[in-house]
């Protein structure tokens, strides 16, 4: 009988590593591949934050990891329209 090792996980199932002493998981999106930072030094944790992105990559609610930062120009017009409305 062969002995074969199992794997720990399924191909395909995105990646947790360590760089430079911090966690950066990687995953697929509609075939684009998606690294983020992740701010922890626990694999573990970084990798229930990645089971946690796919979840809502099946369940379609994926926007990834742009959809948290904002662009200067937003907010530089977010100041102008504040200072209009305002009369300063």
């Amino acid at each position: 009988m062969e002995n074969r090792a199992v794997p720990k996980y399924k191909r395909g199932a995105g990646s947790v590593y360590l760089k430079r002493g911090w966690c950066y998981i990687h995953y697929y999106v509609e075939g684009r591949s998606v690294t983020e930072a992740k701010r922890t030094k626990d694999k573990a944790e970084a990798r229930r934050i990645l089971r946690s992105r796919q979840g809502e990559i099946a369940d379609g609610r994926c926007v990834g990891p742009a959809s948290d930062k904002v662009m200067f120009h937003d907010l530089a017009e977010g100041v102008i329209s504040d200072y209009r409305a305002n009369g300063r």
